[in-house]
């Protein structure tokens, strides 16, 4: 896989002030910002060229990166308006994206190899392949209702003895270029309520379980907790 996309257009309101005035993409953990660990995570598995889906304050994250990182080249979807996890699919050219891509949130650090969820997407020739996590309190998550690897559906934010299981979606995907086909007209549509469930119907979705390292910064504890234990992967 050649090409990702990296979601960084949220407002980090829960890491406010924080965020009133860096992105939080621009965020520093462990003497780079999340961005960056991301982007090297994706030239770990090979890609080429990330675009990034930004809103919020995105002239400071396009001043940053400018257009190229680490040999990636850097492009952007800028979001007049918020459009959702998935409203940037209607901004892009199709025949930038005609093979399968990474689709990843800038707020995750997570030590996956892109390249074994590769291998698991294309031995179930998946429409969307998830990458997917265990965890011990479920309230706060989309969790998945699994058949095997495939994903029948989620539940988001269940009470424990609602959840159909205890590994949830921590927003690392590898996407086929087929789901442009189904992908809601909206401008704004949401992964989670708007494409997941389509393509669930569709017998398309499937959760990769995955047991390493996974750490969210979407809260100040979670972010000190992140800027503790995070530590870029060596190359395997």
């Amino acid at each position: 896989m050649k090409t990702a996309v990296i979601l960084a257009g949220g407002l980090g309101t829960r890491l406010r002030p924080l965020t009133l005035e860096t992105p939080k993409p621009l965020v520093d953990i462990d003497g780079r910002c999340l961005a960056e660990h991301t982007l090297l995570l994706l030239k770990r598995a090979g890609v080429t060229t990330a675009y990034f889906a930004i809103g919020y304050l995105a002239e400071k994250i396009m001043a940053f990166f400018g257009d190229e990182y680490e040999g990636i080249r850097i492009k952007y979807l800028v979001e007049e308006e918020p459009r959702g996890t998935g409203g940037w699919m209607h901004l892009v050219d199709r025949k930038d994206f005609a093979e399968d891509f990474i689709v990843v949130n800038v707020d995750d650090l997570s030590d996956l190899d892109f390249r074994e969820l590769e291998t698991f997407h294309r031995k179930h020739d998946a429409l969307i392949s998830l990458s997917l996590h265990q965890v011990d309190d479920v309230r706060a998550f989309g969790v998945a209702e699994l058949e095997g690897d495939r994903i029948l559906r989620f539940v988001e934010k269940p009470q424990p003895e609602d959840a159909p299981s205890d590994w949830v979606n921590y927003g690392h995907y590898i996407f086929s270029p087929r789901v442009f086909d189904i992908i809601p007209e909206e401008k704004r549509f949401m992964f989670e309520y708007d494409l997941f469930p389509k393509v669930a119907a569709a017998e398309g979705l499937y959760g990769h379980k995955y047991r390493g390292v996974w750490l969210t910064t979407n809260t100040p504890e979670q972010l000190a907790q992140a800027r503790r234990e995070w530590r870029l992967p060596t190359e395997k």
